[in-house]
C-alpha cells in the first residue's frame, strides 16, 4: 500500500476503471494496427479511424461525467486531425476495389448526420479530381514519348539520307 493512498479502491472506482480500459482498448488496437504489428493499410486504417471517432462522440453522451470529459477532451484533439486524415485515407479506401464508396456509406451518416451526403461527394470530388490529373499526366507522357520518337525517326531519315549520298 503507498502512503499516498489513504483508502482502497471503492467498487464504484473499479467500475469505473473497468469502463474506461474497455473504451481504451479501441485506441490500443489502432496503435497496433497504425505501428505495424499488423502490417497497416490505409484503406484499414480509415475504418479505425472513422470508429474511433464515432466511438468518442458515443463516449461523450455516455452519462458517466469523467468518461464524458476525458472523450470531448480527446475528441477536441482528434477533431484538429480529423479534416486530412479522413481525405487522405478515405481516398485510399475509395480506391481500393473492396470498399470503393461503400465505406463512406458506412461511416458517414453516424458521423455527419443530414451533411454526410455533401461529405461524400467532396471526398468523391477529390478522387475524381485525382484521376483527371492522373489521366493529364499520362497524355502529357505519351505527347512527349511521341515527339522523341518522331524525332528520333526524322534523325535517322536524315542519316539515311546522308549516308545513300555517299553509297
Amino acid at each position: 500500500r503507498e502512503s499516498t493512498n489513504k483508502c482502497l479502491p471503492t467498487k464504484r472506482d473499479w467500475n469505473l476503471t473497468e469502463a474506461i480500459c474497455n473504451r481504451l482498448k479501441k485506441f490500443n488496437d489502432a496503435t497496433e494496427l497504425f505501428s505495424g504489428t499488423k502490417y497497416p493499410i490505409a484503406n484499414l486504417c480509415f475504418e479505425v479511424v472513422c470508429e474511433i471517432k464515432i466511438a468518442l462522440g458515443q463516449w461523450c453522451v455516455c452519462g458517466i461525467q469523467t468518461i464524458e470529459t476525458m472523450a470531448m477532451n480527446m475528441l477536441e484533439k482528434f477533431d484538429k486531425y480529423w479534416f486530412e486524415v479522413h481525405v487522405l485515407m478515405g481516398v485510399a479506401a475509395i480506391l481500393d476495389p473492396r470498399y470503393k464508396t461503400e465505406v463512406m456509406d458506412c461511416y458517414f451518416p453516424e458521423i455527419y448526420g443530414e451533411e454526410s451526403g455533401s461529405k461524400k461527394e467532396k471526398l468523391t470530388s477529390i478522387c475524381r479530381k485525382l484521376v483527371e490529373d492522373y489521366e493529364d499526366k499520362e497524355k502529357e507522357q505519351e505527347k512527349e514519348t511521341d515527339c522523341t520518337q518522331l524525332s528520333s525517326s526524322r534523325a535517322a531519315a536524315s542519316e539515311n539520307e546522308v549516308t545513300s549520298k555517299f553509297a
